[in-house]
């Protein structure tokens, strides 16, 4: 084992750099896995930046993991448009489980004590059952390539992890939708309607849907490397906010004061559907409710920020870029 070091994958994207970051200030060493073949500067002493290429089955990590006493591997190849994601089967199943699965022998074989695995809550399904929440128990039910692909990579892990000559603490996280400033996806595009000086008839909608700080995530995954463990946890902020809810936070931190009117949610969901935006109204109407109670007491975790706040930073970035 090292000592104290950190392969951080994926450390170049929106989560990647605010944990990387995070673990510099905390006096940690940093090695990020990169995929390009020229290395960008090192602005901060403790950190390194090793080129892997591509993630998958034929990874070589040997230079990446030298020195390396915990991995926390955020690299993925993430969502697509539904149109497109079951032609890309095979590149989900050979970034996300194949070469998960070969970073976490490749960490084994080297003694390293620790491994966060972030997967995702897709794993579980698109939505969580009315007037429940999914949490650590929830039996998973993927919906999606990815999600599928997500969870066969924790199938995977796992199986390499129960190894009795395995020395390596497995820890797999499935967070939800990540909240701050600079997030793309479904939430950038969120934010940007929601800054738009117009009316929109999303003021009824009283659905809960759990979000993650990126604030919180960092602290979590600080947690968890201070203090192994093996386990499969649901990671979410402690409170829920309706779609409405979302759609006002973001509009106070854009500075914008169009009204969000009440229309029924039926209708709204119709014209939706009508348009070809089946998926975009499921994320915005259904419910996606998530208890990390199990995560919160084997940790000791408790957020650094609330959605609300953190919601407030995502509408004043979009308002700072216009």
């Amino acid at each position: 084992m090292g000592d104290g070091a950190v392969l951080v994958t994926g450390g170049t994207g929106f989560v990647g750099r605010r944990v990387v970051e995070d673990l510099l200030a905390r006096g940690r060493q940093v090695t990020v896995a990169v995929r390009g073949t020229s290395l960008p500067p090192e602005p901060r002493p403790g950190l390194r930046h090793v080129v892997v290429g591509e993630i998958g089955r034929e990874t070589v990590w040997d230079e990446a993991l030298a020195g390396i006493s915990a991995v926390v591997h955020l690299a993925a190849h993430v969502h697509v448009a539904p149109e497109r994601a079951g032609a890309e089967v095979e590149i989900f199943d050979e970034v996300n489980r194949r070469g998960s699965l070969r970073l976490f022998e490749a960490a084994t074989a080297r003694g390293v004590g620790s491994f966060i695995q972030m997967s995702s809550i897709t794993v579980l399904g698109g939505e969580s059952p009315p007037d429940a929440s999914f949490d650590d128990r929830t039996p998973p039910r993927p919906e999606t390539p990815y999600g599928r692909s997500k969870l066969a990579a924790e199938q995977d892990l796992r199986n390499a992890a129960e190894d009795d000559r395995c020395p390596t603490l497995l820890t797999i996280l499935r967070p939800p939708l990540i909240a701050g400033p600079g997030v793309g996806g479904n939430l950038g595009r969120l934010a940007r309607l929601a800054a738009l000086p117009l009316p929109l008839p999303l003021g009824g909608i009283r659905n809960q849907r759990t979000l993650l700080s990126l604030d919180n995530l960092v602290a979590a995954i600080a947690l968890v490397l201070d203090r192994p463990a093996s386990g499969t946890f649901v990671l979410g902020d402690a409170e829920p906010l309706s779609t409405s809810a979302i759609l006002r936070r973001l509009r106070e931190g854009a500075g914008q004061r169009a009204p969000l009117l009440p229309l029924p949610v039926g209708l709204v969901r119709n014209i939706a559907v009508r348009l070809g935006r089946e998926g975009m109204a499921r994320r915005l109407f259904d419910d996606l409710a998530v208890d990390s109670r199990g995560f919160r007491e084997r940790f000791g975790f408790r957020d650094v920020v609330d959605t609300a706040t953190s919601l407030r930073a995502v509408g004043a970035a979009v308002r700072a870029r216009r």
